[in-house]
């Protein structure tokens, strides 16, 4: 341990990492030095960041403790959420997560939510209920893509689309994989195809 002279000896002579030209043996005027982080997530620590004082007095609260991300969402929940947004429309998505569209809105274009750990775990397991949903609806409607392709050959096109109810051209990019198949449409096919001998 140093004693105070020690300490005041060596002042002058340490660096200072917080200012360009404030190295040992530097002289001359400091300038501020600029810090970039570069993270997905930003978590506030320290008593007055999840209100340790407040919960003393009040209560526990697990909203409290609360990360914000840099840009709104880090960028695989981002992508994750437009891809949903491609398969079930922001309407239907922010219905299943119980979130309005408007928050939908502004997650999926970057900007800033706050949400609360215990919203945001609920968010997460709804997420991970709506995902699997997608995929099982993937599935179902490549089932029906390649029914449509079945039938196609061996009905004709013009057929196909007057016993769906669809358009020649819509039909048409459906099965080339230039429009997706939305379910109701999916549905048709499948009964379409338990009638078809």
């Amino acid at each position: 341990m140093k004693t105070y002279l020690e300490a005041l000896e060596s002042y002058p002579r340490s660096a200072e990492a917080k200012f360009l030209n404030g190295g040992e043996g530097d002289c001359g005027v400091t300038e501020r030095r600029h810090i970039y982080a570069y993270v997905e997530e930003l978590q506030l620590i320290g008593k007055g960041a999840n209100r340790w004082e407040e919960q003393f007095f009040l209560g526990v609260d697990d909203e409290a403790a609360v990360t914000y991300p840099k840009v709104g969402l880090p960028q695989s929940l981002r992508e994750e959420f437009q891809h949903l947004v491609e398969i079930f429309g922001q309407r239907v998505l922010a219905d299943r997560l119980s979130i309005a569209r408007g928050t939908l809105s502004k997650l999926l274009r970057g900007q800033t939510v706050r949400f609360g750990k215990r919203h945001l775990s609920q968010l997460r397991r709804q997420l991970a209920e709506v995902r699997a949903d997608a995929d099982e609806s993937a599935a179902t409607r490549e089932r029906a893509r390649a029914a449509i392709a079945d039938l196609i050959a061996r009905e004709g096109l013009q057929a196909v689309a007057a016993k769906l109810d669809i358009n020649v051209s819509n039909l048409s990019k459906m099965a080339r994989r230039r429009r997706p198949i939305c379910e109701a449409v999916a549905e048709r096919v499948s009964k379409l195809e338990r009638y078809v001998p």
